[in-house]
């Protein structure tokens, strides 16, 4: 499993790519307070995100302008493989 930031400088948004599949896996978003208002991103509600669903786990003010969104994948069972 590889970790990394997203973007060239300016987004930190950390996932995970599996070595296997290439499929790559959000863990932590980098929001503002206003993307989290349009986006309605709260623990507990789920969205998609590059054509995966994720849950919100906990959202962290980590600034003045930023707040993390702890997400997790829905529907991805053991091995990556998606469950229907």
């Amino acid at each position: 499993m590889q970790r990394g930031l997203t973007g060239v400088s300016d987004e930190s948004d950390q996932y995970f790519t599996c070595s296997a599949c290439g499929q790559t896996t959000y863990e932590i978003l980098s929001r503002t307070e206003r993307q989290l208002r349009m986006l309605r991103l709260e623990p507990g509600r789920s969205f998609r995100l590059e054509g995966l669903e994720y849950a919100v786990v906990r959202v962290l003010k980590a600034g003045l302008f930023e707040n993390l969104v702890y997400v997790k994948p829905v529907g991805v069972a053991a091995g990556g493989a998606r469950s229907r």
